[in-house]
């Protein structure tokens, strides 16, 4: 056997370990990337609710009307499988619903944990 034909090439040697350890990972990556985008976008969800709520509290819109209607019902059912157990274990001392504001900081924090130990090591 010739030795010219047991050659390997170094670069074409690491291109294929590089792409062999990595094949896996960018799957991974596009969900964490939709999980991100999912938890931004229910942070602006409850944002807009919580809005949503202090206008139809002190009469700017008026829940007769069918539009604002149907958006406070369809806000009320995005944001209320996240608030809703929130709201059971806060004590309701006062007259103000601090419930959004801590699924806020807890959707923050999971966005957080994400980004910086789950993201950096699926690579």
């Amino acid at each position: 056997m010739d030795s010219a034909t047991c050659r390997v090439d170094p670069e074409r040697d690491r291109q294929a370990r590089n792409q062999f350890k990595y094949k896996g990972t960018q799957p991974m990556r596009a969900i964490l990337d939709i999980v991100l985008m999912v938890i931004n976008l229910a942070v602006w969800v409850i944002i807009i609710q919580a809005v949503l709520s202090w206008l139809v509290a002190f009469n700017v819109l008026n829940t007769r009307n069918q539009f604002v209607n149907q958006i406070w019902r369809t806000l009320q059912q995005l944001t209320e499988p996240l608030i809703g157990p929130v709201r059971r274990r806060m004590p309701m001392n006062t007259g103000l619903d601090l419930s959004p504001l801590v699924v806020i900081f807890g959707l923050y924090f999971l966005q957080r944990v994400i980004i910086y130990y789950i993201y950096p090591n699926v690579i």
